[in-house]
């Protein structure tokens, strides 16, 4: 499961056998990780900041290529109509969730907040069906801007996340698992 940047995946592939593990970080990927859900990029093309912003396209375009296990993407445009947040006032004021959607400035809690980590996490835990559909197989390609492009192919490793369920739905079950 990654949301935001990738900088640790990219950290993990590069990393030799060491103290912590006999092997590569790539041989123990292939040897622990069936598979990967990344947020990121928007599908089937667009541009999204975990892939371009603060230096991270480089990063985000060799990890994506190099990645040696299965890749399941949440895009951004799939997360935007997911508000979520607005319900939270009833939780107690110093709730640590309550307080993170109250801390935020651009999207205050009244109005809530698109789910673009949370329908990830979703995914991750329950299964990609759950609220989703599924891309064909494919390669999402990276470009030097931190873009993204998605290349269908019978022999791809990717599949991005394709809206279902109405995003009113997936919202209120984020919103009953946030407030749980």
């Amino acid at each position: 499961m990654s949301i935001g940047h990738l900088n640790n995946l990219w950290d993990l592939l590069r990393s030799e056998a060491d103290g912590h593990s006999l092997l590569s970080g790539e041989d123990l990927i292939r040897q622990k990780v069936a598979h990967v859900v990344m947020m990121g990029g928007d599908y089937p093309a667009g541009k999204e900041h975990n892939f371009f912003a603060r230096g991270s396209d480089a990063v985000t375009a060799e990890v994506v290529h190099a990645w040696p296990t299965p890749i399941l993407f949440s895009g951004y445009t799939l997360g935007l109509g997911v508000m979520t947040g607005r319900g939270l006032v009833a939780l107690p004021e110093g709730h640590p969730v309550r307080r993170a959607y109250e801390l935020h400035p651009t999207h205050p809690m009244e109005r809530g907040r698109p789910s673009w980590d949370q329908t990830a996490v979703i995914a991750a835990v329950r299964g990609s069906g759950c609220f989703w559909g599924v891309s064909e197989p494919g390669f999402n390609r990276i470009a030097v801007d931190g873009s993204n492009v998605w290349e269908s192919r019978t022999d791809g490793s990717h599949v991005y996340l394709i809206e279902r369920d109405p995003p009113a739905q997936v919202a209120a079950e984020i919103e009953r698992l946030m407030m749980a």
